[in-house]
């Protein structure tokens, strides 16, 4: 569908001439009307399917339970009690277990067997961004479009003995963010100021030179790149906050027990529960554990100038 938007209907809205160049675009004349394409992909979603061509293209590769999955005596007791259910990693792994709970060593063939699905279905996604990739090439239009390849969320694989998401650690909440446009954005760079997704609105209208609106939400990471020195000594604490939902004991989300929250800065990441504790993850290791207290105090900080937690059973005691 993305690329009939861009290869069949393009030609309908384009005042030039359409001139057919190859299997799987064209070349556009000069002049070409603004755009927008969001495409959002269903592959890396369980159950994992993989594509047949794709299902046995990491049999060869041996995986393990992480390390930290049999670390978690610093750990919040809900944190344990999730390994049997379906977002743990003894749990039925979307399907690829069948008799469970299973925590016998052995049972890791299943772990392996889901994780090489979910890689397989992201070759499917490879392919389909290279499309995309090579339609614009094609077009002549690749250097003229701003390109953003990120995602709603990420993906917990057994860290800290979880599947799925539905948290606020580290591999739940830490996303890729790709920014191409030559001329606009520096290529080959990296930055490790703390970002949101939240931004990303921001960040398009500034590129495009348009007026933001009052409620835009985040903010523009042009400055990342035009002035990556004030960007990284800029104080910025993403938030994030997952709320209460109505509790199912198999389905074990933290969330059914209240709302939970994060705070990331470059360094740390703290997580704080409503009723089941908190904890604190050191995203640079051998950095000293004294933070843990400044992390809390800019948590209350922040929340209580964004008004996070203003009312109700979600406030905060800071």
């Amino acid at each position: 569908m993305a690329l009939d938007f861009l290869t069949k209907d393009w030609p309908a809205r384009n005042v030039n001439s359409f001139v057919p160049r190859g299997s799987s675009a064209a070349m556009i004349a000069p002049e070409p009307r603004p755009f927008c394409l969001i495409l959002g992909h269903k592959a890396p979603h369980s159950f994992y399917i993989p594509e047949p061509k794709y299902s046995n293209a990491f049999d060869e590769v041996k995986i393990e339970y992480p390390a930290s999955a049999f670390h978690l005596d610093d750990k919040p007791q809900w944190v344990m009690q999730r390994l049997t259910t379906w977002h743990g990693i003894y749990g039925p792994l979307f399907e690829w277990r069948k008799n469970f709970p299973d925590a016998r060593p052995e049972a890791v063939k299943d772990f392996a067997a889901m994780t090489r699905a979910y890689w397989g279905t992201i070759l499917s996604v490879d392919d389909s961004v290279g499309r995309i990739y090579s339609a614009l090439r094609d077009f002549r239009q690749l250097d003229n479009t701003l390109f953003i390849f990120t995602s709603d969320n990420g993906l917990l694989n057994g860290e800290h003995g979880m599947v799925d998401k539905r948290t606020m650690h580290e591999p739940s909440i830490r996303v890729p963010l790709l920014v191409r446009w030559p001329g606009h954005v520096p290529s080959h760079a990296r930055f490790a100021t703390p970002v949101s997704i939240a931004d990303i609105p921001a960040t398009v209208i500034d590129l495009l030179k348009a007026p933001p609106t009052a409620a835009m939400p985040g903010q523009s990471l042009a400055l990342a790149w035009t002035n990556p020195a004030a960007a990284a000594d800029s104080t910025r604490y993403p938030v994030q906050e997952l709320a209460h939902m109505p509790f199912d004991e198999f389905n074990w989300v933290p969330a059914f027990k209240g709302a939970m929250r994060s705070v990331t800065t470059s360094a740390w990441h703290y997580i704080e529960h409503d009723t089941l504790g908190a904890e604190l993850e050191n995203t640079v290791p051998l950095l000293p554990s004294a933070h843990w207290l400044g992390m809390r105090l800019a948590f209350c900080t922040y929340a209580s100038q964004s008004g996070i937690g203003a009312a109700g059973p979600t406030q905060l005691i800071c």
